[in-house]
């Protein structure tokens, strides 16, 4: 069995169909108006950025907001031009290909393998300031947290 890093397919096929449908949206706003968007922005919804930031609607390379090890593009935050994001958001249709390529499951290098396939050039910002929110539990929301596990298991263990 090939290695696997710890990222759930689950949660890969979810975040790009999401990505998919809203991009969806978009290309369908912008026909039924007929218009372009120069740029779209796409960020995780627990993106917290630290300082604005000002895209150069010039610009036509698709802008990552960290920098990572070589052969991957982080999926936090893209801003591209609307053609390009029409193409990187299609990558859900290519999961299983890039995964039978590779052997290893890592949402970064199926973004990476995805953008090189259709020949988008990336240029990383890495003096962007964030923060992602999901680490930013308060003592409160941590112990709800787990008191809801520990209810679930409970309840899980007295169905059987």
């Amino acid at each position: 069995m090939a290695a696997r890093d710890k990222t759930n397919p689950f949660a890969t096929f979810s975040m790009w169909t999401s990505i998919q449908r809203c991009n969806a949206l978009k290309k369908e706003y912008e026909m039924k108006h007929s218009f372009t968007y120069k740029k779209v922005i796409k960020g995780r919804f627990d993106l917290c950025l630290q300082e604005p930031f000002t895209a150069d609607p010039e610009q036509q390379q698709l802008i990552t907001l960290a920098e990572l090890p070589a052969g991957t593009v982080a999926d936090i935050l893209f801003v591209t031009t609307s053609r390009d994001m029409d193409a990187v958001a299609e990558l859900v249709l290519h999961l299983d290909t890039y995964f039978n390529e590779m052997k290893r499951w890592n949402n970064e290098s199926f973004l990476s393998r995805h953008l090189k396939q259709l020949g988008i050039k990336v240029d990383g910002c890495p003096n962007i300031k964030f923060k992602l929110a999901r680490g930013e539990r308060s003592y409160i929301d941590s112990l709800w947290y787990y008191a809801r596990r520990l209810r679930n298991k409970f309840r899980s263990l007295q169905k059987q």
